[in-house]
């Protein structure tokens, strides 16, 4: 029954992944300066499943809403080929340097229904942890800009 609930999800995922402007607003976003704690910007890493061990490549596109959130709109890749996307609210303080948040986002019965984000950001680097019913794990990002960024030599 669980496999047959992922083909489904898998072949709604596909119909609607052309429809998707992820990529080209990825390629054209601005970077921002360095302005709060807030992890806005362009990220890149991966998300792993510790329930299923399954992993995969992970970007995410963070843009203000308030003094306290942020919309984090994540795109990931599932199995391989099939492509997700899913923009959530985080929202959270400065904490000794780091913006710790936490965030909940119903993503549907076939995703696996409601899932419970935590996690830090500093400038180079966000994690997330999440829980669900049916899995949990976590995400590991560094900045995009800083990717292929050779260090200052100051």
């Amino acid at each position: 029954m669980r496999v047959y609930l992922h083909l489904i999800f898998a072949v709604g995922l596909l119909s609607a992944a052309g429809c998707s402007t992820f990529n080209d607003d990825w390629e054209a976003y601005t970077s921002q300066s360095r302005s709060g704690a807030a992890p806005v910007g362009r990220w890149q890493g991966t998300w792993t499943s510790a329930t299923t061990g399954h992993t995969g490549p992970l970007r995410c596109i963070v843009s203000p809403m308030t003094n306290e959130c942020v919309s984090a709109r994540f795109r990931a890749v599932y199995a391989g080929f099939i492509p997700y996307e899913r923009t959530i609210t985080l929202c959270g303080a400065d904490r000794g340097g780091l913006w710790r948040f936490e965030g909940e986002e119903d993503l549907g019965g076939l995703a696996g229904g409601v899932y419970r984000f935590d996690g830090e950001a500093s400038w180079e680097r966000f994690f997330t942890r999440y829980t669900a019913a049916a899995d949990r794990g976590e995400f590991e990002l560094t900045r995009y800009e800083f990717i292929d960024t050779p260090p200052s030599p100051n």
